[in-house]
């Protein structure tokens, strides 16, 4: 058992392992994942969905990723079709705006709708309505990012990563009063993972340790749940809905996890794993859900 995906799987199996593991529980681990790559895998770039958006067929290709249709693109990939069937079938770079639209009212009684949505692949079910597509395409018009901020121009790279953030998730006026996501469906940990994609085309900046602890605290999720369960924040903070540790108190714990991870790994295993600090929030997230009661694969 050497390789998962290119990878090797020694990087988180030594997480994964308790004094009462053994191989068959190694090897359980690795199958579920293997079942589950794009769900399970804790080498984020290794995934296959991650792999399709980055081909020519999808919105971070070098000659996609500045464009208005990249971006569009990009947020259609991550609120709607990640996870789904039809990226793997079809291009997921929309040269048309109504083209996914289309496609949908031609497959979707042949197909069913699982087939565009899968509602479950961030962890508990979200509604994501293809009627978004063109409420996306519009609000990447000239008030979008690429034109306010500079996702066209290569003079301004590489951008900050929590500024290109704030922005992907900002809030703006309703029409019909108070305030409402710029982007439909694309929350803290959307709009996280679509910045953190946009690091590996070279136009935003990989962040730095503490800036990563900073969003795993705003964010609250998976990342926060997996360093709990490692016992490097204080478990008296269970409910991060009511009390959150303190922010220096996550970047302490991320801090500490990323420099253990780090000097366990050869520079050989770091690279063919891809490991920095977006790939250890990853691993996190993934130790969290296959410690939890979905999988329970983990012993910690």
């Amino acid at each position: 058992m050497e390789y998962l995906i290119d990878a090797p799987t020694s990087g988180f199996t030594s997480l994964a392992r308790a004094p009462h593991d053994n191989d068959l529980r190694d090897r359980n681990l690795v199958k579920v994942i293997g079942k589950h790559l794009d769900k399970l895998l804790p080498f984020r770039e290794k995934a296959p969905g991650v792999r399709r958006a980055r081909t020519v067929h999808g919105p971070y290709a070098p000659e996609h990723a500045r464009t208005r249709k990249g971006f569009f693109s990009a947020l259609v990939f991550r609120t709607i079709l990640f996870g789904s069937g039809y990226m793997f079938d079809h291009p997921i770079f929309f040269d048309q705006p109504d083209k996914l639209t289309n496609d949908h009212a031609l497959m979707v009684a042949s197909f069913g709708p699982k087939y565009f949505v899968d509602a479950m692949i961030y962890g508990s079910a979200t509604n994501r309505p293809l009627t978004n597509v063109s409420v996306l395409w519009d609000r990447t018009g000239s008030s979008g990012i690429p034109f306010n901020f500079h996702l066209a121009d290569p003079t301004t790279d590489p951008l900050n990563f929590t500024a290109f953030y704030r922005q992907v998730i900002r809030m703006e006026p309703s029409p019909s009063g108070g305030a409402r996501r710029a982007y439909p469906q694309c929350g803290d940990l959307i709009g996280y993972l679509i910045a953190a994609d946009y690091v590996y085309t070279g136009i935003v900046a990989m962040p730095d340790v503490d800036e990563m602890g900073r969003i795993i605290h705003h964010i609250a999720k998976g990342a926060l749940s997996g360093l709990q369960l490692l016992e490097l924040v204080d478990p008296a903070f269970t409910d991060f809905e009511a009390a959150k540790p303190p922010v220096q108190h996550v970047q302490w714990a991320f801090r500490t996890f990323f420099e253990l991870v780090s000097s366990a790994l050869t520079p050989e295993q770091r690279s063919h794993m891809g490991w920095d600090v977006i790939t250890a929030e990853h691993t996190l997230c993934k130790i969290s859900r296959l410690h939890g009661p979905q999988y329970r694969l983990l012993d910690l």
